[in-house]
């Protein structure tokens, strides 16, 4: 019998004797397991009134609508520049008169105008002139040597003369910081005098581009946004974006928005005041910690 319990004892005794070594020795080689994915915060928020937001479906207090769920990193994401996204029914949309527009790709100009001068030519009148004009400093980037030129007189508006820059003064002027520029014109009925004042419209080839309707852009301080259609609740969200110069039928756009996206392009103000109030209601609702 004893052999037989010495032998029991040994197997009983020896895990439990080995136990705390591995233990230890499992603490110190064991690969740390990677970090699961926190989730994503999840709150309810009021369609209509952004204050109101609870941590469980259900219903506003205020209004009686019912709550939309959102992570707050979404939240957080709908708001820009201090304003909020606006949520906005089909009916509401037709009874303020709310226009949706796509960003469009499209070759664009930029229209500079400005004044000219017919030069003096020492051969008289002639079927080719020149007329001088000047373009700002911040503007000669868009017109290289070669740009189209458009010319008439403010007492003859339906008559038109068509030229091209021919050479840019290298200097600027100290006082006005502008470059004389020489436009090459055709006049083949030899209406044009020397010392005639022309209005000059520069056409600009910008190449292809983005661009929104002016009434999409809306600017305050240095920061520009334009409000984009949420494709998943139609919600109107703010969004920054930076523009260039107008081009003819609306803005050129630089960043923020792709081709295909709807903008809002009327009633613009209205829904940029909602938004702002939205917008300082949620920053007070974030601060205060109001449930």
């Amino acid at each position: 019998m004893t052999p037989r319990f010495g032998r029991l004892t040994a197997f009983v005794l020896v895990p439990w004797a080995v136990l705390p070594f591995l233990s230890c020795h499992s603490h110190e080689h064991a690969v740390p397991m990677a970090d699961a994915a926190p989730a994503a915060a999840m709150e309810y928020r009021c369609p209509m009134h952004p204050t109101y937001t609870a941590d469980r479906p259900g219903s506003c207090s205020i209004c009686g609508m019912n709550l939309v769920a959102a992570t707050v990193e979404e939240s957080a994401h709908r708001t820009v520049a201090g304003r909020a996204a606006v949520p906005l029914s089909s009916d509401m949309k037709q009874r303020l008169g709310v226009r949706l527009d796509a960003v469009q790709r499209a070759r664009l100009y930029r229209m500079l105008r400005t004044m000219g001068r017919v030069a003096k030519d020492a051969r008289g009148p002639s079927e080719h002139r020149t007329v001088l004009t000047d373009v700002y400093e911040s503007d000669l980037s868009s017109v290289p040597v070669g740009t189209s030129v458009l010319m008439m007189l403010s007492y003859r508006p339906g008559k038109a003369w068509q030229g091209r820059v021919s050479t840019i003064s290298p200097d600027v002027d100290d006082v006005s910081r502008s470059f004389a520029v020489r436009v090459e014109v055709s006049d083949p009925l030899r209406e044009l005098r020397s010392g005639m004042i022309l209005d000059v419209v520069l056409k600009c080839d910008l190449g292809m581009g983005l661009r929104v309707p002016e009434g999409a852009v809306v600017s305050f301080g240095n920061r520009t946004v334009a409000y984009v259609e949420s494709p998943e609740d139609g919600d109107l969200v703010p969004r920054e974006i930076r523009v260039g110069p107008p081009v003819g039928l609306g803005v050129q756009v630089l960043s923020g928005l792709t081709e295909g996206e709807r903008v809002l392009s009327t009633a613009t103000f209205l829904v940029d005041a909602e938004a702002s109030l939205r917008g300082a209601a949620a920053l007070l609702s974030t601060t205060k910690g109001v449930r």
